[in-house]
Formats: C-alpha cells, sequence, structure tokens
C-alpha cells in the first residue's frame, strides 16, 4: 500500500468522518474522501511534523499518541524530560520512536515540583508534565503557562 502525503485539512476531514460513521453520527458524507484506516503520519496533522515549541499541550485518553508525539518531535538531536508520568512505558515509546538516550526522566519531584518543571522547561525542548505532579501558583514560586511558553518559546 502507498501513502500519499494528505493536505492537513483533507486528513482532519477523513478522520472526523470515521469517527462519525464508527459512533452513529453520521451515515454518509458526500463529497469527503474516506481512507482506509491504516495508521496516518503525524505530520499530516502537526505544523512541520512537531508539537509546537513553547506551547502547552494536554494529551489525554490514549497510552499511545504521547509516545507518538515525542518520537515525531524528538527528531534526531532534541532533549525531552518526563515528570510524574508513570504510566509512560520507556519500552512503548522506544517502540514509537523515542530516542531514549536523550530522555530524562524524574519519577517524582520531591517537595518542589514547579520548581523541578522550570528547571526542565529551562533545558529541555520538550517536557511532559504527568498527572502524578502538582504544580502551586505563581505566586507560590510555581510554574504558570506563560513561563512555561516564555521559557521554550523562541
Amino acid at each position: 500500500m502507498t501513502t500519499t502525503a494528505l493536505d492537513p485539512f483533507e486528513a482532519a476531514r477523513a478522520t472526523l468522518r470515521r469517527a462519525e460513521l464508527r459512533t452513529g453520527v453520521r451515515s454518509s458524507t458526500p463529497g469527503v474522501v474516506d481512507l482506509d484506516d491504516g495508521p496516518r503520519p503525524l505530520g499530516a496533522i502537526l505544523d512541520g511534523g512537531r508539537l509546537p515549541r513553547g506551547a502547552a499541550s494536554v494529551v489525554t485518553g490514549s497510552t499511545s499518541l504521547l509516545p507518538a508525539l515525542l518520537a515525531t518531535s524528538q527528531g534526531s538531536s532534541e532533549w525531552l524530560a518526563v515528570e510524574g508520568a508513570p504510566d509512560l512505558g520507556m519500552l512503548a515509546a522506544a517502540d514509537a520512536g523515542v530516542a531514549l538516550e536523550r530522555v530524562a526522566l524524574v519519577p517524582r519531584a520531591g517537595d518542589d515540583p514547579a520548581g523541578v518543571v522550570a528547571a526542565l522547561l529551562d533545558g529541555m525542548t520538550y517536557v511532559v508534565v504527568g498527572p502524578d505532579t502538582w504544580l502551586t501558583g505563581p505566586s507560590a514560586g510555581g510554574c504558570s503557562p506563560a513561563r512555561a511558553s516564555a521559557a521554550r518559546g523562541s
């Protein structure tokens, strides 16, 4: 099977159509190209094929999407950190293409999780903050989304 490059909007429409057909929301949509259920490259829906730098992204409800996004975004030279995400399996990440030699794992941040995340944002291109991490507000010296964006933006 040969995969051709798709316009991002075309890929999104086809994905939405398949979801609508599976859930019964819509029985058919004329004029929309249907694609087979084979895996699609994430680059078809991501700008430049990577997660945006300096932006916060939320991934919930999928155990395979996060490793795939990280592998696509990490490329051949970027470092990433994972903090407080014990359910993110490193074998699955490696199978998705994440270069484990450029991953910093912080299972628990201790007494200052916001400080740990802030330090990771200063030194890593991508930082995963798992559900086991509680960040305090900026008045308590925590890490705000603005600081996260400022740390990796540019």
